[in-house]
């Protein structure tokens, strides 16, 4: 405020709203140019990141290229690699310019250039800001120079939306890709089902059961409710005395896993260590296990997950729950090594029979499924988490608007004062 004048408040404030607003690469670096030109007399804008993929490497959001450019050299490859500001009268007289990387095609190397770097909220650099001086024979003046910072402020909090924006455009993708190929799996099903008159009216029960579930099991909205909607489906698909979903703790050391259970002292967390018993085994793996069943066998002396310890386990089911973007990956196939994102164990089929192969697919569709509402909780979470950091960074907007406007009447009123005694 100190620095700017009234009417300097007003301008950067209008020509920055755009850009206060962008949610897209595309959308920000149109709003950039059209601030650049409204701010600085002559300006150019060019705006660029890294390239996600290949570090080393500057990616253009303006239109009419899609080439990238090496941060190797060039003042572009400066700023971006050391995070220095660069703001001179004439880029080739500069000792770093390169043409081929600093005018890339569409910039006259004697006019002046600013080049800002631009950086994430961790401060990282993660690209640059590159405002040309077109048709001017002077460079920028301080006052100019105040208002690209302007700017690139700006910039850094709306390229910053964007990459949040797209990662979540591209996780929504992703999960209704996974949601589409996950239902053909059991549109094959119920055709075999059709097909093969060796399937039993049970396991014809099993499938439509599983149809049925896998509608609820992709409203659920929170991780626990998740776990106890699918347990009870896992319970009555696989007429089982007893269902556990375990999922992978991101955040423990190891691999932990973590489950819910409602029944005891009215629900509470429970925690089973990575890479040990059964659970270890198939995360560690991504492979099922299938123990004991025939009525006589008991497993409860070694029985790796006593989280009932009365409970006497005669035999189980163990299947892995894989990520859901795996499925698109192509992990299924071994192209990739995809990702176990947690478990699904069943115990005690009814009657002591033992846990068949049919058992194990409907209970690795299931899993699939599983899987899919995993990444529905993450999504709805992380829409609501960048809903509230939205509406806390236009709060901080309006507050930061408000103090530049207090600011403004201070000086009028200065200005007023400093009138009325030269005029008496």
């Amino acid at each position: 405020v100190d620095s700017m004048g009234g009417e300097d408040v007003d301008e950067v404030g209008e020509a920055t709203d755009a850009l206060n607003k962008a949610l897209s690469y595309d959308g920000v670096s149109h709003a950039a140019a059209s601030a650049a030109r409204k701010l600085v007399d002559g300006a150019q804008c060019f705006l660029f990141v890294r390239d996600g993929e290949k570090q080393q490497r500057l990616k253009p959001l303006f239109p009419s290229t899609s080439e990238s450019i090496s941060t190797g050299s060039g003042l572009l490859g400066y700023v971006v690699t050391t995070g220095n500001d660069e703001v001179i009268g004439c880029a080739r007289l500069h000792r770093l310019f390169d043409e081929v990387v600093d005018c890339h095609g569409r910039i006259d190397p004697s006019q002046p250039q600013a080049v800002l770097a631009v950086r994430d909220p961790r401060r990282k650099v993660i690209g640059v800001i590159q405002i040309v001086g077109k048709g001017r024979d002077e460079g920028f003046e301080e006052d100019e120079v105040r208002r690209l910072e302007r700017i690139r402020r700006a910039v850094e909090d709306a390229v910053a939306r964007a990459a949040e924006m797209e990662k979540m455009q591209q996780e929504v993708f992703n999960h209704k890709q996974a949601v589409l190929e996950a239902s053909a799996e059991v549109e094959v099903l119920k055709m075999r089902i059709k097909e093969e008159v060796e399937i039993g009216e049970r396991e014809k029960g099993g499938v439509l059961r599983l149809v049925g579930a896998v509608r609820n099991l992709m409203l659920e909205k929170e991780n626990i409710g998740l776990i106890r909607f699918g347990e009870a489906a896992a319970t009555s698909l696989l007429d089982c005395e007893k269902a556990n979903i375990w999922m992978v703790d991101e955040e423990s050391e190891g691999g932990g896993l973590w489950t819910f259970e409602e029944e005891k002292r009215g629900g509470m967390v429970l925690r089973h260590k990575g890479g040990e018993g059964i659970l270890g085994h198939v995360v560690s793996s991504g492979k099922s296990v299938r123990m004991g069943g025939g009525g006589g066998m008991d497993l409860s002396s070694g029985f790796d997950v006593k989280v009932d310890s009365g409970f006497k386990t005669t035999g189980l089911l163990c299947v892995p729950v894989w990520e859901q973007a795996g499925r698109i990956t192509g992990k299924r196939n071994g192209l990739l090594p995809g990702k176990v994102v947690g478990a699904v164990m069943v115990q005690n089929k009814a009657g002591g029979a033992e846990f068949g192969e049919f058992d194990e697919t409907l209970l690795r569709m299931l899993g699939d499924f599983v899987a899919l509402g995993m990444s529905n909780v993450a999504l709805n979470e992380r829409a609501e988490m960048l809903s509230g950091e939205l509406q806390k960074e236009f709060a901080g907007m309006n507050e930061r608007i408000e103090e530049l406007l207090a600011g403004k009447e201070t000086l009028e009123a200065a200005g007023e004062i400093m009138r009325a005694e030269e005029d008496g």
